[in-house]
């Protein structure tokens, strides 16, 4: 995971515990020294995550914003989004971590994606 793929209320891990960016993780991370090895990457998604980020689950694996614009699968340990009319729409995504998800339903919908509950 590169530091520039953080925006400020994306979740990230050290491996043991996940954490919410905010601007002073995103500088750190961004000019930590090349001789100093920071321990952080993506958090995976998972069918948890989805729910815990207010998507709704109306079949097995399928879920959707609660406008229902989008279509998200959640297949084989990645979320597969779609828009469009059928199956792969005019957009399709494979995504496998949660701040990717994130900065791309910020980027379609000018919302931010929190989570419904407290994080570790």
């Amino acid at each position: 995971m590169n530091a520039t793929e953080l925006r400020i209320g994306n979740y990230w891990t050290n491996g043991h515990k996940i954490y919410k960016a905010d601007a002073n993780t995103i500088y750190d991370l961004e000019n930590a020294s090349k001789d100093v090895k920071v321990n952080y990457k993506g958090v995976e998604i998972s069918e948890k995550w989805l729910s815990d980020l207010g998507l709704i689950k109306y079949k097995t694996g399928y879920y959707s914003d609660k406008d229902k614009n989008f279509r998200f699968v959640f297949y084989e340990n990645y979320l597969h989004c779609s828009i469009g009319d059928d199956e792969f729409g005019f957009l399709y995504k494979k995504i496998k971590y949660v701040h990717q998800f994130q900065n791309l339903f910020f980027e379609l919908t000018n919302e931010k994606l929190t989570l419904n509950c407290k994080i570790n």
